[in-house]
């Protein structure tokens, strides 16, 4: 099993993901996916012996985590004085 992160959606059709540390890239089918995903959500992987994608399962707890971890540093960045990421 590995893990990835939903990169993008293209063309309605395509789910685009990013695979490991690597960040490799792979496209798979909408129609293959049994859960509405989004992007920017994470989701572990299982291969079949050919390395072959057999199951895409959601993982809302890598995927919470993640957004906990942006908004972390989103939030000091705007902290910085001078930094263009302030809101007001």
């Amino acid at each position: 099993m590995k893990e990835a992160v939903v990169d993008r959606i293209v063309d309605g059709k395509h789910l685009v993901l990013l695979i490991g540390d690597e960040e490799k890239e792979c496209v798979v089918p909408l129609s293959k996916m049994t859960e509405q995903l989004k992007e920017g959500d994470w989701v572990t992987l299982s291969f079949d012996a050919n390395d072959e994608i057999v199951d895409i399962t959601s993982n809302p707890a890598k995927t919470s985590q993640k957004q906990d971890s942006i908004q972390a540093k989103m939030a000091k960045l705007r902290a910085k004085k001078g930094s263009r990421f302030q809101s007001d």
